[in-house]
């Protein structure tokens, strides 16, 4: 099959990855894909504007066809680069991962199996890992099946790894590039006003805690 075919083929399913100067760890975070029991998937990065060695890592695995990269020419911001991300989507499931976290091995092939046994679920996630910034874990996250009656306003239960069918997911507005620190949580919400939410009880993310981070730094955690 000709690489022009082959860049044109549908995936199961497609890894969405936002970077800015994770070159320490952006090699782990691509190494989980390709390690992937399931091995029908794209994964689409976009650098935005790194200033460190992330580009010459990232692009030190492109001779896999399924791995498409993207440079901006300016920092974007974290949201408006995921919008850019979702918009190169050429699977109908998605799911993200920072680059500085990594998948575990049956992430993937979970996830898709959950979406093809839902097909009435637009959004799908799983429990995750607590890890050190060597990836050691510290203990299980938050996620948590949501009560019933109850919903992510109340107290957010939808923790990594978030997975997404696209055409669902279009039925929203999508993330939100206004949403600095928080557009994780809004569009929690928005697909919780349109489908079935579903929880996978089994940690299919390695989550590092990272001060700096804007899920982790106390200046920011809080804006949640």
């Amino acid at each position: 099959m000709s690489k022009v075919n082959q860049e044109n083929m549908l995936s199961k399913f497609s890894v969405l990855m936002a970077n800015y100067n994770n070159g320490k760890y952006i090699g782990e975070a691509i190494e989980s894909v390709l390690n992937q029991s399931l091995t029908d998937w794209e994964l689409i990065v976009v650098d935005d504007s790194s200033t460190d060695n992330s580009v010459d890592i990232i692009e030190h695995y492109l001779n896999d066809h399924r791995i498409r990269f993207m440079k901006n020419m300016k920092n974007m911001g974290y949201t408006k680069t995921l919008v850019q991300l979702v918009s190169k989507v050429r699977s109908n499931v998605f799911g993200t991962l920072d680059s500085d976290d990594v998948l575990t091995p049956e992430a993937l092939e979970e996830m898709y199996h959950a979406h093809e046994s839902n097909p009435q679920s637009g959004f799908i996630y799983s429990q995750y890992i607590y890890c050190d910034k060597e990836l050691r874990p510290l203990g299980q996250g938050l996620s948590q099946a949501i009560p019933n009656g109850s919903t992510n306003l109340r107290n957010m239960y939808t923790g990594a790894f978030r997975t997404f069918k696209r055409d669902i997911y279009q039925k929203t507005e999508g993330f939100n590039p206004k949403y600095i620190y928080t557009e994780d949580r809004d569009i929690v919400y928005k697909m919780e006003e349109i489908t079935d939410v579903i929880f996978v009880d089994k940690p299919l993310y390695m989550h590092r805690v990272m001060l700096g981070g804007q899920s982790n730094d106390p200046t920011k955690k809080p804006i949640g």
